[in-house]
């Protein structure tokens, strides 16, 4: 289905809505815990897309610790691997927030928070592992940030992780955004930690900067990373600075040297208050993509309440992030109906299709308070 949306430039979007699916269901229970799993991810092999791998978040013991735990098909899903788990670095710590991503060369990788939990003192970091044999048997973990590297703001929640595959001088670098787990100790900063050699080890920086900043407002400036098919690196975060605007804005960090330097460019003013806070229990994290088919295309996906409740929307660059359009509104529910739309994910296909999926609420009970 082609929606011929103004400024989309072939985009494809298709929407995916709950259906119970009564005659040929295809769903498979990959996890068959009886408690609690979680935050599942879910990763294709760009070199086979037979090759699947699944990541979640699993419940072990009474004392609520959690292991990421990991399943793999090689036959695009009619089959899968036994579950394997991916190991604490402490005994006593659990694990959370996995993503995966595979390298150019079919590798899989897993980074994950492996900590004490978010009671204060906080320890731990966030880890990757490797597999070679397509996600059955994974290495030791590596740290990748731990809680002590920037003072006491525990830089290590919502890790993020892209691999550049491009034919760049960047191929197989391995970026993964991170962001202050402390919400009580500002400025709050997005973290970017780079690995050049496969995994074996990371560097970390700051993606903000002076006139760039993320701010002491906003205490989740979670930062949502992109590669370009010619390996650049994206990354679009929050800020509310009133001497940089007076208001809420989205800024895109850009670098071409691995995030040795950067260069910005503001996504996005809003000059109307989002609104977002007004929604305790929405997922509200953004997302920015880059079209694989055209390095200089960006789509960047964002919650707003403008309309009287939180709603999905869409803009774009064609320059590298120069110039953006304006807010397309892409849920097609009742404006102001008071139900809420969020938990954006979306992707593009290798021709520059954009699909975006998100959680549809237009049939649940109130948007300000549904869970």
């Amino acid at each position: 289905m082609k929606l011929n949306f103004p400024n989309l430039n072939r985009t494809l979007l298709l929407v995916f809505v709950i259906v119970n699916l009564t005659l040929s269901s295809q769903n498979k229970n990959l996890s068959n815990g009886n408690v609690f799993d979680g935050e599942p991810y879910l990763s294709i092999n760009p070199n086979n897309s037979q090759h699947i791998v699944v990541a979640w978040m699993g419940w072990i013991n009474l004392s609520n610790q959690f292991k990421i735990k990991i399943k793999t098909s090689f036959d695009g899903g009619e089959t899968w691997s036994t579950t394997s788990e991916l190991p604490h670095t402490i005994i006593g710590y659990t694990s959370a927030d996995p993503s995966i991503d595979f390298n150019q060369n079919g590798d899989v990788f897993v980074c994950y928070i492996d900590f004490t939990g978010t009671n204060p003192p906080v320890t731990g970091g966030v880890y990757i592992c490797k597999s070679i044999d397509g996600g059955l048997t994974f290495s030791n973990p590596i740290e990748v940030i731990n809680t002590s590297y920037d003072d006491t703001k525990w830089p290590i929640d919502r890790p993020w992780m892209v691999i550049d595959k491009s034919s760049s001088n960047n191929q197989g670098n391995i970026y993964i955004t991170s962001m202050n787990l402390n919400r009580n100790n500002p400025s709050y900063n997005p973290y970017l930690s780079v690995s050049n050699d496969t995994g074996n080890s990371f560097t970390t920086t700051y993606i903000d900067t002076n006139d760039w900043l993320a701010g002491s407002i906003n205490p989740l400036p979670m930062c949502s990373p992109t590669i370009s098919s010619n390996g650049v690196f994206y990354g679009a975060y929050p800020s509310y600075v009133v001497t940089q605007s007076l208001y809420a804005q989205a800024f895109l960090a850009k670098s071409l040297d691995a995030g040795t330097n950067f260069t910005y460019n503001t996504v996005i003013t809003h000059t109307s208050p989002t609104n977002i806070g007004n929604y305790p229990y929405a997922k509200k994290a953004s997302l920015l993509l880059c079209n694989p088919s055209n390095a200089n295309h960006l789509a960047y996906m964002f919650l707003s309440a403008v309309h009287g409740d939180l709603d999905l929307f869409l803009i774009e660059t064609m320059d590298a992030g120069f110039s953006w359009t304006s807010p397309i509104r892409i849920n097609d529910d009742p404006v102001g109906n008071d139900r809420m739309q969020d938990l954006i994910w979306g992707d593009f296909d290798t021709d520059g299709d954009l699909i975006i999926s998100w959680r549809d609420r237009r049939n649940g009970v109130d948007g300000t308070v549904s869970k």
